[in-house]
C-alpha cells in the first residue's frame, strides 16, 4: 500500500468538507484534484479510501461494480471507476466518476489506472461486450492496433488505434452489417482528439 501523507490527507478532507458546506454537494475526484492541487486523479482515490477506512468519510449509495475478489490479493492500489464508454458511437464519460476500487499491483504494475463500462458491441471481436468493464492504463500515446480510449471533443470512446495513408483513425472490431452496410463504421474525427488510456484487462460482467 502507498505512504500515508498525512498532511495531503488532511488538505483533503478540508477541502471536501468545506465544498459540502458551501456547495451542498460533494465535489468530483476531478474538483478535489483541482482544489488541493493533488498531481492525479489516482492520488485522489487513494485519499478518498484512507477517509473512509477511517471513518472520516461515508459512501451514501453503493456502487453497482465491483472487482471480481481473485484480483484482489496482494499489494493493491486505487483505480477510479469513471462511468461509461462507448463500444459504439462516443458517449461523454470521462468526468462521471462513481468511486474507486483497488487492483492488484502485482498484475498491473504501479501506473495509473482507471476502470470504464462498455457500453455497446462494436468491440466484440476484441472480446469486449456491453456491459463488461475495461481496466484501462492511462497514458497519452499507444501503438497502432491496441484498443484505446480516445476523447473526441468532451466524448469517449473504445476502439482499435489504427492508421492508413490519411493518417490515424479508430476502428471498430465489430464487422456486423445491416441492409448491405457496416452497422459500426470506422471513426475519422474532425474536431480534436487525443487518446487517454489503453484497455489492459477486459473483466466480463455477465
Amino acid at each position: 500500500m502507498k505512504p500515508i501523507d498525512e498532511k495531503r490527507l488532511e488538505r483533503t478532507e478540508d477541502f471536501i468538507l468545506a465544498f459540502q458546506r458551501t456547495e451542498g454537494k460533494s465535489p468530483t475526484f476531478r474538483q478535489i484534484m483541482k482544489g488541493c492541487g493533488h498531481s492525479s486523479l489516482s492520488r485522489v482515490a487513494f485519499d478518498v479510501e484512507v477517509l473512509k477506512e477511517r471513518g472520516r468519510l461515508a459512501t451514501h449509495s453503493d456502487c453497482p461494480i465491483a472487482v471480481p475478489d481473485n484480483l484482489r490479493a496482494g499489494v493493491t492500489k486505487s483505480a477510479l471507476i469513471v462511468g461509461e464508454c462507448a463500444c459504439g458511437e462516443p458517449i461523454c464519460a470521462i468526468e462521471n466518476v462513481k468511486g474507486a476500487v483497488t487492483l492488484p499491483v502485482e498484475i498491473f504494475g504501479e501506473g495509473e489506472h482507471f476502470i470504464l463500462q462498455a457500453k455497446g458491441n462494436s468491440m466484440t471481436g476484441s472480446g469486449i461486450y456491453d456491459k463488461d468493464l475495461m481496466v484501462v492504463s492511462a497514458c497519452k500515446s499507444a501503438p497502432v492496433g491496441k484498443v484505446v480510449i480516445a476523447l473526441i471533443g468532451d466524448e469517449a470512446t473504445a476502439k482499435i488505434l489504427a492508421k492508413d495513408g490519411d493518417g490515424l483513425y479508430l476502428k471498430p472490431s465489430n464487422d456486423a452489417t445491416e441492409n448491405g452496410e457496416r452497422v459500426y463504421k470506422d471513426i475519422r474525427p474532425t474536431v480534436p482528439w487525443e487518446i487517454v488510456g489503453v484497455v489492459e484487462k477486459v473483466i466480463h460482467t455477465v
